[in-house]
C-alpha cells in the first residue's frame, strides 16, 4: 500500500521543477494508497521549501490534497501533522474539519458519477 504525503509532494515539485504536483498524483497507483498525510511548510525563498510540519497548510496543498481525494477511487484516513509552532486547538480542528469536509465533497461526487 501508498502513505501519500501532500505536503512533500508538494514541496518536492517547487523545490526540485521535475515534475508537477498534480502530474505526480495522476503517475501514482491511487488504488493502493491507504493513508495520506497532510502539513505545512516554511517557504525558505520562492523556489525552496522545508517540510517542517510548523506551518498551517498553505492553498496550494489543501489544492493539490482536493485534486488527490477527488481521484482517488475511496476515501482514506487522512492525517494532519503539526510538529512545532502550535496554534489555538481551535485553528488546528479547523483544519481536520477542511479535511473531512474536502473528503466528504470527492466522496460525494463519486457516489454521484457511480
Amino acid at each position: 500500500d501508498i502513505h501519500l504525503d501532500i505536503n512533500n509532494i508538494y514541496v518536492n515539485a517547487v523545490n526540485h521543477g521535475i515534475v508537477a504536483p498534480r502530474d505526480y498524483i495522476d503517475r501514482t497507483d491511487l488504488a493502493r494508497v491507504s493513508y495520506m498525510h497532510m502539513a505545512g511548510h516554511d517557504e525558505e525563498t520562492e523556489n525552496l521549501l522545508i517540510d517542517t510540519h510548523g506551518q498551517p497548510v498553505c492553498d496550494d496543498v489543501w489544492d493539490l490534497f482536493a485534486y488527490a481525494c477527488r481521484r482517488l477511487p475511496h476515501s482514506v484516513p487522512t492525517l494532519l501533522e503539526r510538529d512545532s509552532n502550535f496554534p489555538p486547538f481551535a485553528e488546528l480542528e479547523a483544519e481536520v474539519a477542511r479535511i473531512a469536509a474536502i473528503q466528504q465533497q470527492a466522496e460525494e461526487e463519486r457516489h454521484a458519477a457511480a
